[in-house]
């Protein structure tokens, strides 16, 4: 009997430290996913503070005041628009107030299809991730060097269209003779 009390106290024994070992790896286990988590989450958010301060903020702010002045222009105009003719005679070289008012409608509405994303660089840290993870799949796979390529062509080319933008509005305002008021 002796011996079947020590057999079961060495069992009990063996199965405590292997519970425990298992309780121990688990959590060891939980701790590494929360740390990789939490490593993460402040690399992601280092990266959004930076990305914000230097390009989301500076761009969004110049295409919140194209948008915000033609959009003041054409009430301006809309509201002003017997007046308009006296400011601007038509002339052979120049449009009349009604094909300026045309004209300033299709600048706001060239200014709400603006994509903020499409002004912003290519995420290459991102891109980068992606394809160190990249699973080479004839069907699936996706060519990120040409990724990044097509996004950066989307980015130079929104940013001439923005720049055509605010060069055709700078022209109508200054032909209105408001260049001065607003500091374009």
């Amino acid at each position: 009997m002796a011996d079947l009390l020590q057999e079961d106290s060495g069992e009990a024994h063996n199965f405590g430290h292997k519970e425990w070992d298992q309780l121990e790896e688990s959590f060891i286990n939980a701790g590494y996913r929360e740390g990789i988590t939490d490593g993460k989450e402040a690399a992601l958010q280092e990266g959004f503070d930076q990305g914000y301060a230097l390009h989301g903020v500076p761009i969004g702010r110049e295409i919140g005041r194209l948008r915000g002045l033609a959009s003041a222009l054409l009430v301006f105009l809309k509201k002003e628009k017997s007046n308009v003719d006296a400011w601007v005679p038509p002339l052979e070289h120049r449009p009349g107030p009604s094909d300026i008012l045309n004209e300033v409608q299709l600048l706001v509405q060239s200014f709400q299809q603006i994509s903020l994303s499409a002004l912003l660089p290519p995420d290459t840290k991102a891109i980068l991730h992606a394809k160190e993870h990249e699973v080479g799949t004839a069907r699936g796979s996706v060519d990120l060097d040409q990724l990044a390529a097509d996004q950066g062509q989307i980015m130079e080319t929104t940013r001439q269209e923005v720049n055509q933008l605010r060069e055709r509005l700078c022209a109508i305002i200054t032909q209105l003779g408001f260049e001065e008021t607003l500091h374009v």
